[in-house]
């Protein structure tokens, strides 16, 4: 099985597309044009075009089957983040993808996503991004759940509907019968816009170390404007504040790395490190 070498991937990277902060900081503006992502004929065409990638300039020393994303249906990039690697997942169709209300589970593990080939900049929205699975790297992806916008809709009430608090990435210990993961990278992404966490680091402190996610790595990331007042979250309607989050690393989580990143407009946990 593949592991990274911090050194190493810390190195590969720093040349790695000069242009990438491009790529992260995108506009709400940019977002309402790629609503409506591609033509159904852009679509044919970049179906039956496959991209050679020449991994081992960009990528020295990861290997493995090139997989590609043709659409932003979430089913698809359900099924190819559930299938293990090793392999290098391509998506080609850039633009909105929205999982509304859903989680999009990372649970095959032994892969690098790589978002800087698609078409357009990736932005993930209307739920939380959740690595279940180890030795996993995501490449030029944007994380930005945002409210959903629910308190806008005629009738919502929190306590009935109930509350909507997801992270925008969350990197997971020892819960739901999955072990902690080990070895995720994220390279040049971006998490906005989340109503509790931006990310999150997280372990299952009654399994004391063994039930915490370990060798974590964020480079080149942009940390920004999690919704502190948003009134899906039960601590603003309980009154409370300080639940819109920059970056939190749980207890007993182990070797996370957090290198040439920026924490931009988040009121707390920038990033928070809980005792080990």
């Amino acid at each position: 099985m593949r592991t990274f070498n911090r050194r190493q991937f810390l190195n590969s990277t720093a040349t790695t597309f000069g242009a990438a902060i491009a790529t992260v900081l995108l506009s709400s503006e940019v977002i309402a044009k790629e609503k409506g992502n591609l033509s159904a004929e852009d679509n044919v065409v970049l179906t039956k075009v496959q991209p050679k990638i020449d991994v081992a300039t960009f990528y020295p020393g990861i290997s493995g089957d090139v997989r590609y994303i043709r659409s932003l249906d979430v089913k698809e990039w359900q099924a190819a983040l559930a299938m293990p690697g090793p392999a290098l997942i391509v998506p080609l169709v850039g633009g909105v993808l929205d999982l509304k209300g859903e989680r999009l589970k990372v649970t095959g593990g032994n892969f690098t996503l790589l978002g800087q080939f698609a078409s357009s900049p990736i932005v993930i929205i209307g739920g939380e991004t959740r690595i279940q699975a180890s030795d996993v790297r995501f490449d030029h992806i944007s994380m930005r759940p945002g409210d959903r916008s629910l308190p806008q809709k005629k009738g919502y009430d929190l306590k009935r509907d109930g509350a909507w608090e997801p992270d925008g990435l969350a990197i997971y210990g020892e819960w739901d019968g999955n072990k902690a993961v080990k070895n995720f990278v994220a390279s040049n992404c971006e998490f906005a816009w989340a109503v509790d966490e931006n990310a999150s680091v997280t372990s299952k402190i009654s399994r004391g170390r063994a039930g915490a996610a370990s060798d974590i790595i964020f480079d080149q990331c942009l940390f920004s404007r999690s919704l502190n007042k948003c009134p899906t979250h039960q601590k603003y309607v309980a009154g409370l504040t300080g639940h819109g989050c920059g970056l939190l690393i749980y207890d007993l989580t182990q070797r996370v790395a957090i290198t040439n990143s920026i924490f931009e407009s988040n009121p707390y946990r920038n990033p928070m490190i809980k005792a080990g």
